[in-house]
């Protein structure tokens, strides 16, 4: 039942009205002499037979940026990322700003870094993930103290958004795989930064710049 006031209605269709993805209701009524727009704001995005607001007051979906929609929604629809694969919107979980365009690879996509985790030095507790890779890609994270955006040339595609005295994760364990689904992720060890000369700890109020740097064959191989 949508209404009992609808007095003499003559025409009724079903249609998206305001672009949400539901059905709304419009009727043409005769006696009252109007068009009623009725809005389905019942919303069930996840298909589970609840309303998603519900879900979200008992819990049963989360809605870590509070707009009323559930986070697993979201992450389906393309909306938010979820690089690291944990359910979670990134941008729930972001550290840090993103200052550099990366240029698109060949699956067609920029690759996305995404750093989570603690921002306090003391728990030690920052992963980088990087999503939208070329499937089956050895990778390498770079730091640097200096930030950077250079198009590069030759041999190379893309931007260098490092410069300076920059490091390698190249230690064991380090240099990761893009695997089947085009994703990587490393845990790192705030105490033990790279640079060109050895490992060094992160400071309080000190900046630190992350790339992933790839093969790739777009189309001729490149990096």
């Amino acid at each position: 039942m949508i209404t009992t006031s609808a007095d003499g209605a003559v025409s009724v269709y079903a249609t998206d009205l305001d672009g949400d993805g539901d059905a709304d209701v419009l009727s043409a009524i005769f006696n009252d002499d109007k068009i009623a727009w009725y809005e389905n704001i019942y919303r069930d995005c996840n298909g589970n037979g609840i309303a998603d607001t519900a879900d979200i007051t008992n819990g049963t979906s989360l809605d870590c940026n509070a707009n009323g929609i559930p986070d697993e929604c979201e992450i389906t629809s393309g909306t938010e990322f979820d690089c690291n694969g944990n359910g979670v919107p990134d941008s729930c979980e972001l550290l840090g700003t993103r200052y550099c365009t990366a240029s698109a690879n060949s699956s067609g996509l920029p690759g996305r870094l995404t750093i989570i985790g603690s921002d306090l030095l003391s728990q030690n507790d920052v992963t980088l993930t990087v999503c939208q890779l070329p499937i089956q890609s050895f990778d390498i994270f770079i730091t640097s103290r200096t930030p950077a955006s250079i198009h590069t040339g030759g041999f190379s595609q893309g931007t260098l958004c490092v410069a300076g005295a920059v490091g390698l994760y190249v230690g064991p364990g380090q240099i990761v795989s893009s695997g089947t689904i085009g994703a990587v992720s490393l845990p790192i060890d705030l105490a033990a930064m790279p640079t060109p000369t050895g490992l060094v700890a992160a400071t309080t109020f000190s900046t630190w710049y992350f790339q992933l740097w790839y093969r790739d064959t777009n189309p001729a191989p490149t990096s």
